[in-house]
């Protein structure tokens, strides 16, 4: 894997006006469970490459389109509330004093402490063959816990049971991938931030913090009123604690229908965040509330992660 900048014209003219989604910054880039966590070396280095070639703003000004002319205008968030953007990111923004929106959940308030793709990405390394989840027998084939039907837990809860009741139903089946999480080791790619911390990341003049849903479950894939509600729920938790308005959210796994659209217009998401791709390319492109971003992941040289 080769470790260079990308070209500065090539990135003018691919990178224009670009939203960056970030989710973990941690130690050394590990891809032990996925390859959601940048390095703080490369992080850096993408902070200081970026302050030399962009104007970066805040992502209401995004939103606002407040962009210079000749120059990539980009703006920079994180997705999953993960205490790494605490204790990482947060002390790189602030030394190059750089905006950034961090999007949390509400699964502190529940009495599960890590969000579902975490858990499920860790499931593998266990040594059970064959468990019971609901009314769906899971066998372990070829590292990866599959239904009768050929679909995986992943699958699963992505596509046909997104609701959290179904998720708290794995998480019980899976006791030792909670002991596994907890490890000194894996703390970093898998812990969350708790309240206090949440409040001091929003006390930075460097960081706005937004919703990320309250259970991160996928809003397109649940009852409308049951969206809408986890939408309050979201606004109010995180509202309580950082006592400033909560306007911005990113959708969990980029997840929403035009009507998911609306109910968050309504309960006060004035500027709304896709992921990787629009869900209607067609009425998306035109719709000003929500806009496409583009995900960072450890799998390419810092250089080339910011090459669309």
């Amino acid at each position: 894997m080769f470790n260079y900048a990308p070209l500065s014209t090539h990135f003018a003219r691919k990178g224009s006006n670009t939203i960056f989604m970030y989710h973990g910054i941690d130690s050394d880039g590990s891809n032990r469970f996925n390859t959601r966590h940048t390095s703080k070396i490369d992080f850096e280095k993408q902070l200081i490459y970026l302050k030399k070639t962009s104007n970066i703003l805040t992502l209401e000004d995004f939103f606002q389109e407040k962009f210079i002319n000749g120059k990539p205008n980009v703006s920079i968030t994180f997705d999953d509330g993960y205490l790494n953007n605490y204790t990482n990111a947060k002390p790189l923004l602030e030394k190059y004093e750089v905006p950034a929106t961090v999007f949390v959940t509400g699964i502190n308030r529940t009495e599960d402490h890590f969000l579902w793709a975490d858990f499920v990405d860790a499931i593998h390394l266990t040594n059970q063959n064959e468990v019971l989840i609901g009314d769906q027998v899971y066998q372990k084939i070829n590292g990866i816990y599959t239904n009768t039907i050929g679909q995986s837990i992943y699958y699963y809860i992505k596509n046909v049971r997104a609701n959290y009741t179904f998720k708290q139903l794995i998480y019980s089946q899976f006791p030792n991938v909670h002991d596994f999480l907890n490890l000194p080791e894996n703390r970093e790619l898998s812990q969350l931030m708790n309240d206090d911390q949440i409040v001091s990341l929003s006390q930075s003049p460097f960081v706005q913090i937004g919703s990320h849903g309250f259970y991160h479950n996928n809003l397109n894939k649940i009852l409308l009123k049951d969206a809408t509600h986890e939408l309050k729920a979201s606004k109010e938790y995180l509202e309580g604690l950082v006592n400033y308005e909560i306007n911005t959210i990113g959708y969990p796994d980029g997840a929403y229908t035009d009507e998911v659209k609306d109910a968050a217009e309504k309960v006060g998401f004035n500027y709304q965040l896709a992921t990787d791709h629009y869900q209607n390319s067609e009425t998306d492109r035109s719709d000003k509330r929500i806009m496409n971003r583009k995900g960072i992941y450890n799998c390419d040289s810092w250089g080339n992660q910011l090459i669309l």
